[in-house]
């Protein structure tokens, strides 16, 4: 049964952390303009692609049920997104081509894609603006700065240190998601907000 909660319990965090700081989160990771960092990773960038391969288990490619286990997501809609990134249905799939894919979608859908991973986007005066750093090195910086001790490897408040390492993906709770849907959650993982 806590194994049940912990997702939920982390859920409520990140939100509660993403809510306390959003201003000043929004203030202090400006990049000063619609522009990429200079040192932020080009979209797919090989550095990028390798490390998100790594979280499914590969080095260069991705089985499907790894990549949807990862995102919580059914078979279903796994399938839907292998097929609708032309991607070979049933078999594993080079982890670039997971990543372009995802951008393609995003992009022919009318989303807006950052100029380059580690950016994030927002809404101002009905503009989207992408000029967010969320390089890992700002991210940390800025949960270092949060209420209690809430940084890379330090594990999570209330939970322990174990916290993440205790709750099964195969055990947690599946969503339907919309081809849309899953393609930017996926891109998240590349690094591409």
């Amino acid at each position: 049964e806590a194994l049940l909660r912990a997702p939920a319990r982390l859920g409520m965090l990140v939100l509660r952390l993403i809510a306390a700081s959003a201003i000043g989160l929004v203030v202090e990771a400006r990049l000063g303009g619609d522009e990429r960092a200079e040192d932020a990773p080009a979209l797919c960038a090989p550095e990028v692609v390798q490390e998100t391969c790594a979280l499914f288990g590969g080095s260069v490619e991705a089985e499907a049920s790894a990549v949807g286990e990862r995102l919580a997501a059914t078979e279903a809609a796994t399938g839907d997104f292998w097929a609708a990134a032309q991607l070979a249905v049933g078999a594993a799939a080079p982890c670039a081509d997971l990543c372009r894919g995802s951008v393609a979608l995003l992009r022919g859908l009318g989303r807006v894609v950052p100029a380059a991973s580690d950016t994030g986007c927002y809404h101002e005066r009905g503009e989207v603006v992408c000029d967010l750093d969320l390089s890992p090195k700002a991210i940390q910086k800025l949960a270092g700065k949060s209420k209690g001790d809430f940084a890379y490897g330090k594990g999570l408040p209330g939970l322990g240190e174990e916290s993440l390492q205790n709750v099964s993906l195969k055990e947690a709770k599946t969503f339907g998601y919309s081809v849309e849907d899953f393609a930017a959650r996926l891109a998240q993982l590349f690094r591409i907000y």
